[in-house]
């Protein structure tokens, strides 16, 4: 921990979260077509899971 800066434990925890909700909310993704994982996520949750092949 001291390696990246963090003072505690829950300094650490804290910076973690803070990191991983601006990676997975805020920040768009080239791979995700400029969209922020968050909302594919939802998108996906909305639509529901995807129907098995041979349903139609």
């Amino acid at each position: 921990m001291n390696q990246h800066g963090f003072i505690s434990v829950d300094n650490a925890v804290r910076e973690c979260e803070a990191w991983r909700r601006d990676y997975n909310e805020l920040r768009p993704h080239s791979a995700t077509g400029d969209k922020t994982p968050i909302s594919l996520v939802n998108r996906s949750a909305a639509n529901g899971p995807p129907l098995p092949a041979d349903a139609g």
